[in-house]
């Protein structure tokens, strides 16, 4: 499994992002089942709402997200945000479309964000260099 926090935790959220192997005929726009977290999806699903809401009317957008709690100011990058995390994904890291992957927001109670995320890798190269 692999961990994917910060912008992909507010974008999967705000977009309803489905977990893996939901049924075939669940729309993320249109389900009366709304994301828990950590979410368990792949970034087929992140791909499959980025296209649902891609092609959706501004106006409708505007009216059916965010999905959650978020402001709805949200929705001006909502399409983007979803696009980038998949393309990321599948181009960036190169993993399979169903690749399972974990949205989560906090770890332990505590919430991950990209700065705690480069303390980690700066720590752990610090501690190769020093080791070696």
């Amino acid at each position: 499994n692999f961990l994917i926090f910060e912008n992909f935790f507010y974008v999967s959220s705000a977009a309803n992002v489905l977990p893996i192997n939901h049924p075939a005929n669940e729309l993320s726009s249109t389900t009366n089942i709304h994301s828990t977290f950590p979410l368990i999806t792949s970034p087929l699903e992140l791909k499959e709402a980025a296209q649902e809401i891609c092609k959706m009317n501004y106006n409708d957008v505007i009216t059916k997200y965010p999905r959650d709690q978020q402001p709805k100011d949200v929705t001006v990058k909502l399409c983007f945000g979803l696009s980038y995390a998949a393309a990321f994904l599948t181009n960036g890291l190169h993993l399979p479309d169903n690749k399972m992957v974990t949205v989560q927001k906090e770890v332990h109670g505590d919430e991950i964000e990209w700065a705690l995320g480069a303390a980690y890798k700066e720590t752990a190269d610090l501690l190769k260099v020093t080791y070696l």
